[in-house]
C-alpha cells in the first residue's frame, strides 16, 4: 500500500489516504501495514471487539 487506496468493506467503498505514513519509525511500520494487519486478523478480532469503544 502506498499513497491512496480504495478498500471495499461490507460492500462499501472506503477511501484510505496516507498509507505510506510511518506510525512507528523504529520498526518501519506504516499506516498501510497497520490496515493490512487489521484486515488479516479481522475475522478473529471483530467478534471480541463488538459493542466495545475503540480508538487509535
Amino acid at each position: 500500500m502506498s499513497g491512496e487506496n480504495i478498500l471495499t468493506i461490507n460492500g462499501k467503498k472506503v477511501k484510505v489516504t496516507n498509507t505510506g505514513k510511518l506510525y512507528w519509525k523504529k520498526e518501519k511500520i506504516t499506516k498501510g501495514d497497520l490496515i493490512k494487519y487489521y484486515a488479516e486478523v479481522s475475522k478473529y478480532i471483530l467478534p471480541y471487539l463488538k459493542n466495545r469503544p475503540e480508538s487509535l
